[in-house]
């Protein structure tokens, strides 16, 4: 789906600074919130994927 969009952006940001903490060895999150904003990241990105899919299908590349 991703190569679809082709170099798309979005609004929001996932930022990890301290990927060696952020995980745990077997790639398990260690804080809650870690999951929590992934999620909202995802929705957004998911959200512009339908968006600009739809766009496309109803009136086609704008190049």
């Amino acid at each position: 789906m991703l190569g679809e969009m082709g170099m798309s952006t979005i609004s929001s940001m996932f930022a990890i600074s301290k990927i060696t903490e952020a995980l745990d060895a077997d790639g398990q999150p260690q804080d809650k919130s870690l999951t929590k904003r992934l999620g909202s990241f995802l929705d957004e990105l998911e959200w512009y994927q339908e968006a600009l899919k739809r766009q496309r299908d109803e009136k086609g590349k704008p190049f």
